[in-house]
């Protein structure tokens, strides 16, 4: 069995994820029919964005450097890339 790829995307999730994005879409919308739709919706994003993030990153050897350093080092790097982000919106909103 091969996996079916083109853009460095796996063609059969693809599918999966506009359902979920759907699922979560729909719960947000406050019709009470899809109020549990979201939760099973959000579980498949979850499990989605840790297996695509493990794929990328193990496509391009990140794995090598594992220690307490290194870990710390990534996880400061994707805080100052998204807090900005956060805190735009909060403002905004």
């Amino acid at each position: 069995m091969s996996i079916q790829t083109s853009n460095n995307k796996i063609n059969s999730l693809q599918g999966l994820r506009v359902i979920a994005f759907l699922g979560v879409f729909l719960t947000h919308s406050e019709i009470k029919e899809f109020g549990p739709l979201g939760i099973q919706s959000v579980s498949i994003f979850y499990i989605l964005s840790g297996f695509v993030m493990l794929l990328s990153y193990y496509k391009k050897n990140r794995f090598q450097d594992i220690s307490i350093r290194g870990n710390l080092l990534f996880a400061w790097n994707k805080v100052r890339g998204l807090y900005p982000l956060h805190i735009l919106t909060t403002i905004l909103m």
